[in-house]
């Protein structure tokens, strides 16, 4: 199955390339994660990076894996997770400058 989301945020695409890769923001915006689990070991810059995070599913605490498959800074980002409950999940985010202070996120 594949869903796919097309938004348009009022901020610069660098800006936001930033705060979205920072794994340490992850569990303010992203939904059901709930902790990075032993953030001074993950890495989120190249391929091959992983952040292990702690998310809620029904109810219960789960811990999954996100790893870094391709990255183009402030233009395409590919990474695929494991976890419990849920199996491999693929995510893509493209973004696309509208102008100076804006850009769309697929």
């Amino acid at each position: 199955m594949r869903v796919e989301i097309k938004r348009r945020l009022p901020v610069p695409s660098k800006k936001a390339f930033d705060y979205l890769s920072d794994f340490r923001t992850w569990p303010m915006w992203y939904s059901g994660v709930l902790e990075i689990v032993d953030p001074d070991s993950a890495a989120w810059d190249k391929k091959g990076d992983s952040v292990r995070f702690a998310y809620t599913l029904l109810g219960r605490r789960l811990e999954g894996e996100a790893f870094l498959d391709v990255v183009e800074e402030a233009e395409y980002v590919k990474m695929h997770s494991t976890m419990p409950m849920v199996g491999e999940v693929s995510h893509e985010w493209i973004y696309e400058d509208v102008d100076e202070g804006a850009f769309t996120l697929v």
